[in-house]
């Protein structure tokens, strides 16, 4: 072997050295801001905890049968600049004797509810009677579990509005404005809950 093949030789290994030194460098830098990120941020199942617990004393406090919290995605992520596909009901609060539906409603197309999220984007929360309700879809699906109203609140301080709470009553046909406040006041609660999870 000539002396210039030994230097190339020489250099090959120079160069796959440093790479390897980068690879488990960066490595080792994602394994340590891993380590970081779980001790300043609570654990998920704790928070999912408190998530569920939040939503259940709501339910009882303002005396619904059902609350439950959606979230919109773009059928992967729910990203900032994506525009939403589907609604997936995500956590889930039912009163004595009813049915959960939280494993019966995934990916539910955002289309088939577009009137409502374009109210609730605009107004924060909006009321939902039945019979007369001005959303025929959502009207129906509550009518179908016999639900005489609900209220759709959406998380407060969001940049991005991928998610709101709903609330349902059987034998009440209006909310009262306590109630609202109070689904508000605990929606801006969840929502900060939520937020650390990501």
């Amino acid at each position: 072997m000539t002396p210039e093949q030994q230097q190339i030789i020489r250099n090959v290994f120079e160069v796959a050295f440093i790479l390897v030194s980068i690879v488990f460098a960066n490595d080792k830098v994602k394994k340590y801001v891993k380590k970081l990120k779980e001790q300043f941020r609570p654990h998920h199942s704790q928070v999912k905890d408190n998530i569920n617990k939040m939503l259940d004393e709501m339910r009882v406090r303002v005396g619904a049968v059902r609350s439950c919290i959606w979230m919109l995605s773009n059928g992967q992520n729910a990203l900032n600049g994506y525009s939403y596909k589907y609604a997936n009901m995500v956590y889930e609060s039912i009163g004595v004797g009813m049915s959960g539906v939280q494993n019966d409603v995934r990916k539910i197309p955002v289309e088939n509810f577009a009137d409502v999220l374009s109210a609730v984007q605009k107004s924060d929360w909006i009321f939902i009677g039945t019979p007369n309700s001005p959303y025929p879809m959502l009207n129906a699906v509550y009518r179908q579990y016999g639900y005489s109203c609900a209220v759709e609140s959406k998380f407060v301080n969001s940049n991005v509005d991928m998610g709101f709470i709903s609330v349902s009553w059987a034998n009440q046909d209006k909310p009262t404005d306590e109630q609202i406040r109070d689904i508000r006041e605990t929606t801006a609660l969840i929502y900060a809950e939520i937020k650390k999870l990501s």
